[in-house]
């Protein structure tokens, strides 16, 4: 009994994590390997490639794992694939973790919206290369705020709400005394 205790976690563990070789990288977050499908990094955004800073994040995840062979690790809390059907993973190279490479580099936000394992220090990498000016965060970049936590978000949302409602009421005001 024990014997087959043991092959089960052997075969969940080796489930967890495969080594494979990147294709072609599509984006700052997505890539295809040589068998044909594709993988989302998983706790990162990066900019889309029509938008400022989209090119500068796919050719530095280039750099780091085209046509290399990478460790793809799942997350212990999130979904295996998003609803496009591509894998959701932690990427390895050389026992470095590229995904957060990526946020602490300033070429892709931590991606919050979401709960998974490393949501801690991928948000405090981003902190970092906010600090620094790295990447996107740096002055010459527009920032969209892709990749910012929900409740920044929603802030921002609430305060740009009650700017337009004070304009508002101030040019109906004004409407009326004339």
């Amino acid at each position: 009994m024990n014997s087959k205790l043991a092959a089960l976690v052997l075969v969940g563990l080796v489930s967890l994590s495969a080594n494979i070789r990147v294709d072609r990288v599509v984006d700052g977050d997505t890539f295809r390997l040589e068998n044909g499908q594709r993988v989302r990094l998983i706790g990162i955004n990066a900019p889309e490639l029509d938008t400022p800073f989209g090119d500068a994040s796919k050719r530095y995840l280039q750099q780091l794992i085209e046509g290399k062979t990478v460790e793809l690790q799942e997350d212990g809390i999130s979904n295996r694939e998003d609803q496009y059907g591509r894998l959701l993973r932690y990427v390895i190279l050389d026992g470095e973790d590229i995904n957060e490479k990526m946020v602490r580099d300033g070429y892709a936000y931590a991606f919050l919206r979401y709960d998974f394992d490393k949501r801690r220090e991928y948000k405090e990498s981003e902190t970092t290369a906010k600090q620094q000016g790295l990447g996107l965060w740096g002055e010459d970049v527009a920032v969209t705020g892709e990749g910012t936590d929900d409740n920044e978000w929603n802030l921002g949302l609430v305060l740009g709400i009650l700017v337009l409602l004070i304009l508002a009421i101030v040019v109906y005001a004004l409407e009326r005394k004339f």
